[in-house]
């Protein structure tokens, strides 16, 4: 999943520094959904490895609420 940084990072991901905060880098989906959620990162689209024909679940469950407010 490609990814954009919101955040510095320091150090290195497999030998090699981390992009710039505001640069983009491609990771596995599981890690870039990781740091999505924690707010380090926004998804800006897949890899082609990682594209799927099915369709993403959502995070939080719905519910269709009958009727207007009260």
């Amino acid at each position: 999943m490609r990814i954009k940084l919101l955040a510095e990072i320091t150090g290195t991901r497999n030998g090699v520094p981390w992009p710039k905060r505001g640069e983009e880098v491609d990771l596995p989906d599981e890690e870039a959904t990781t740091m999505v959620a924690v707010g380090m990162a926004e998804a800006v689209g897949k890899t082609e490895t990682a594209v799927s024909s099915t369709p993403a679940r959502p995070l939080v469950p719905t519910r269709t609420v009958k009727g207007g407010p009260r």
